[in-house]
This record gives C-alpha cells, structure tokens and sequence, in this order.
C-alpha cells in the first residue's frame, strides 16, 4: 500500500502535485478550488508532524478500527461525505507557487521517517509514523483525485 515514508510513494506524490494546475476543475466535494486543497494538504501535513495542535475527539474512529477502516484498508474514501475542520481549511497570504512548493516541502519530510516528530490526529489520536504515513498519503491522493491530478 502506497505510504509516504516510502521514497516511491512521494515521487509519484510530488510529480502529482506538481502536474496540478491552479485552473483544475473540482470534481466532487465543496473545496472551493486547488489553491485551497493545497493549503488544505499543508496544514493537514503540518498536523502529522506537529505543528498543528487539535483536541482530540472522542469516537469511534479513536479506535483499531477506526483506524484499520479509514487509514489501512483499501477502500475508497467516499467522495464529498465529510467537512474539514476549520483549522484545516486555512486562508493562504501567498501565491499558487509559494503553497505548492510548500506541501511538496512537507510531503518530502516523510524521507526522515520515524525519527520524525508526529503530531496527535483529532480523530485517530495517536499514530505511528507507519500510519502517519498512509493516512497522508491517502488524504493527499483524495484531494489530487478530486481535482483530477
């Protein structure tokens, strides 16, 4: 399965983000447009190593199988279904390029693996670095596949 600590897994990853255009058409969902889904991907990334700190909640989701379900298993994330938290929908002060390059930035930091400080999710708690890594991967390949990348 796909995960970012995983060199292959990051240079398809970057070369996605990097094909992605500022005009791409949203396929599905309410992101208002790819520059957003970028920001979007940045603070989530920023989340998984810590620089974003969120309450944790209590659910089901904070459970093995929350986790086996949503972060390890291959099914599709269903398209549309569930709204970010407003502090992971930030408004960007920078142009397309400045906030592309930045998730690129924070995808690559995943080559540090498990040395790597990781931050608590607000759904699944804590995670491993394993984890941290697929969970990131499969957000990013969501929001890329919702605007056609």
């Amino acid at each position: 399965m796909p995960n970012l600590l995983h060199m292959p897994s990051r240079v398809r990853l970057v070369q996605r983000v990097e094909r992605l255009r500022p005009d791409a058409i949203r396929l599905w969902g309410e992101m208002p447009d790819a520059h957003a889904m970028l920001c979007h991907l940045h603070s989530a990334l920023a989340l998984a190593f810590g620089e974003i700190r969120m309450h944790v909640q209590d659910s089901w989701l904070n459970s093995w199988y929350g986790r086996l379900l949503i972060i390890d298993a291959p099914l599709p994330w269903p398209r549309g279904k569930v709204k970010a938290p407003a502090e992971l929908l930030p408004a960007s002060a920078h142009d397309w390029e400045w906030d592309r390059n930045r998730v690129v930035e924070y995808v690559q930091r995943f080559s540090v693996g498990p040395h790597q400080n990781w931050g608590v999710h607000p759904a699944f708690g804590r995670l491993s670095p394993r984890r941290w890594g697929r969970l990131c991967w499969r957000h990013c390949d969501h929001h890329l596949c919702q605007f056609g990348s």
